[in-house]
């Protein structure tokens, strides 16, 4: 009994290991995102210690950022993005390798406030025609991703 539980014990440690050992981003970093254009875009995650990893956007053929882990096992480090444009990928390399697809630059707003601004601009007094304009205009890319309102109360 003691030594099967030892040999499970010795197989689950086994498996545990080479768990850590894969290349993990949070998951803010995903599929269909956009990063701010022109700026540092910080990336971060987890591998094993002492793990190389490499991260390359796309848009920059044959640059790759390397960095080596710390011994908790975590990293950290910063893309330079182009001007507005996409899609693109992004590639991060260690042990596996995680390719990001579909992934948009430009400008990134976080917008919060009053309950007005939750009004749908089509409903607005010549509303139509902006969206209409502003669909049809071929220089800029708008995109407005609207959260559900989450009412929370504090004391």
């Amino acid at each position: 009994m003691h030594k099967k539980f030892s040999i499970g014990l010795l197989v689950l440690s086994a498996g545990a290991s080479n768990l850590l050992a894969e290349v993990k981003l949070p998951a803010v970093l995903s599929d269909n995102m956009v990063l701010q254009q022109q700026s540092d875009a910080r990336f971060w995650g987890w591998a094993a210690p002492g793990e190389k990893v490499e991260v390359q956007g796309s848009w920059a053929k044959g640059a790759t950022k390397p960095v080596t882990t710390g011994n908790d096992g975590k990293w950290k480090m910063s893309l330079t993005t182009p001007k507005a444009g996409g899609p693109y990928t992004i590639t991060v390399k260690g042990n596996n390798t995680i390719e990001l697809k579909n992934i948009l630059i430009g400008e990134v707003w976080v917008c919060s406030g009053q309950s007005n601004m939750e009004f749908r601009l089509p409903h607005a007094t010549n509303g139509k025609q902006e969206v209409t304009k502003q669909t049809t205009r071929k220089s800029d890319f708008s995109m407005c991703v609207v959260l559900p309102r989450r009412i929370q109360l504090t004391m």
